[in-house]
């Protein structure tokens, strides 16, 4: 049984409520956490850092992407990039806060330096979820993850 401080016995109602705002509470700071760059410098490469893996970014797209945990939803802008990596047109998704050449957009669609980050969950033909780090100049760079393929 379930007593409040004054040795009262809680009803299941008040009881579930309780657990409610214990979660609530537990959830809430992965919900509204959502990391903001604003203000702070861009991701740059690390010394001695190899990027073997040539890539072309030919279009990009700016969209929302929404999540929710429980009663709560987190919305923000991502980029996502067509791009030929290795002679396979594939479409990578990443922050767009993190995109170096957010402000140039026209600037951006060239050929760029790469290495992969974490290989796909399933290793098959289409690389979806593999992550990849590009590297742009001035030493900057951008995670982003396959999200699509094409022919």
């Amino acid at each position: 049984m379930s007593f409040d401080p004054e040795g009262r016995r809680l009803d299941p109602i008040m009881r579930k409520f309780i657990v409610f705002l214990l979660l609530l509470a537990c959830i809430s700071p992965f919900a509204c956490g959502q990391e903001s760059r604003s203000g702070q410098p861009l991701p740059k490469a690390k010394p001695g850092t190899h990027y073997p893996i040539k890539v072309r970014i030919s279009a990009i797209h700016i969209r929302s992407y929404c999540a929710s945990v429980g009663y709560h939803a987190a919305c923000y802008e991502v980029g996502y990039a067509e791009t030929i990596i290795d002679g396979s047109k594939i479409e990578v998704m990443g922050a767009w806060d993190d995109f170096p050449a957010s402000s140039q957009l026209s600037q951006s669609l060239a050929d760029y330096s790469a290495r992969i980050v974490k290989e796909a969950p399933q290793k098959n033909v289409a690389p979806i979820g593999r992550k990849y780090e590009l590297l742009f100049p001035g030493g900057f760079t951008w995670r982003c993850s396959v999200t699509g393929v094409s022919e």
